[in-house]
């Protein structure tokens, strides 16, 4: 069982692609703490644009991030050699093969060891490798990979394709048979067949009456108790590869048990549940490997905007800013830019409003209960001013 063969079961290919793609998919930013609390873009810093757009001369983000997903989830672990420039700053990040890369721990740091195509051994210290492990319990060690994981349940996939494609090869299950109490020749039995066929093969002959004589009986064939069992098992197999993905079925196109009132809760559920943590394990990673320590102090982080996959209908959307307006949570500038709209030249778009029409009950109640003008007692200037 390798890479390559996982990867021609339909359902593992399935998740492998949409876990890869959704990770690439997502906007990736650097930002910076301010003064005031909020996280700003930080688009001065040379890092922002490795992440966000070319992390380097032969890659764009989605590419880099899409391949280094996929061999995280094929070989275990993806790496990148990290490009400085004279000032130590990152200036670009040099994807390297999995299967030729190799962690080992050297007594007091991790190191690497990687064997180019051309040949020969490079080894590589800890702050020259951007290391992206899958799941590991001990990471001293290469992380093993969802096909070391679960070799079993995929090849049991593998048997079970094969099985139906043997089955069903050139319609090796024939839809009946004609069975007679005696015995035939074989010449008999060619003729049998051939008249057989010029009345009732083709479309052409379809719905024709077929007349039995000489103690013929039709005979209806289909699977079997066997047959149907792998039919089955290749079903449970393709649950079993979404699981082992943390994805929903109906995400690989299984809509079994997926209905209009779940399918939306299950879909935010594999934002919530499966790329969270996903991007989650990234962004520490990149922040341990791209920032330095006083960058990481200053407020500098590594941020994937989940909410591109939350964003839902135009119809749920509106509802959404309409709340978060009429509360003072969101001002019309924050909409526009989560639409990727062109921001509104104007002072009073940044600011953010509530309607005034509406206030506390206790505060109102101080209103009424307070005396008005003229049931109020003159002041001391008042009564000197009617002397």
């Amino acid at each position: 069982m390798n890479s390559e063969t996982a990867m021609r079961v339909v359902a593992f290919y399935a998740c492998l692609t949409l876990l890869s793609q959704t990770m690439a998919s997502l906007p990736c930013y650097l930002t910076r703490a301010t003064e005031n609390g909020d996280n700003e873009h930080a688009k001065d810093h040379p890092l922002y644009e490795i992440l966000s757009l070319v992390p380097n001369d032969y890659q764009t983000s989605f590419e880099w991030r899409e391949s280094s997903m996929a061999q995280i989830l094929l070989e275990g672990e993806a790496y990148a050699r990290v490009i400085q420039d004279g000032a130590g700053r990152v200036k670009a990040l040099d994807q390297l093969a999995s299967h030729r890369t190799y962690p080992f721990w050297t007594g007091e740091r991790m190191a690497y060891r990687h064997t180019p195509e051309s040949g020969g051994t490079i080894y590589y210290l800890n702050s020259e490798i951007l290391r992206l492990p899958n799941f590991s319990t001990d990471l001293k060690r290469k992380a093993l990979s969802v096909v070391q994981y679960h070799r079993q349940t995929i090849g049991r996939s593998i048997a079970s394709n094969h099985y139906q494609s043997r089955l069903l090869k050139n319609a090796a299950v024939p839809k009946g048979a004609i069975k007679t109490p005696n015995d035939l020749s074989p010449e008999a039995v060619q003729t049998l067949r051939k008249q057989w066929n010029e009345r009732h093969a083709g479309p052409e002959n379809a719905g024709n009456v077929a007349i039995l004589y000489g103690g013929l009986e039709w005979e209806t064939i289909g699977l079997n108790h066997e047959d149907m069992q792998y039919m089955e098992m290749e079903a449970m197999s393709l649950n079993d590869i979404a699981r082992m993905f943390h994805i929903p079925p109906h995400k690989i196109g299984d809509l079994t048990r997926s209905t209009n009132n779940n399918i939306e809760h299950q879909a935010i559920e594999f934002i919530t549940d499966t790329m969270r943590p996903w991007a989650r394990r990234w962004e520490e990673r990149m922040e341990l490997s791209l920032l330095s320590r006083a960058e990481r102090l200053q407020g500098y982080k590594i941020t994937f905007d989940l909410n591109a996959l939350l964003r839902g209908d135009s119809a749920a959307r509106a509802a959404l800013y309409r709340v978060l307006f009429a509360i003072g949570a969101l001002a019309p500038n924050d909409a526009r830019r989560l639409e990727n709209l062109p921001k509104i030249q104007n002072i009073w778009a940044d600011e953010t409003y509530i309607q005034t029409a509406m206030a506390p009950l206790s505060k109102i109640m101080d209103v009424l209960m307070r005396k008005g003008p003229s049931q109020s007692a003159p002041s001391e200037d008042d009564k000197s001013g009617a002397a």
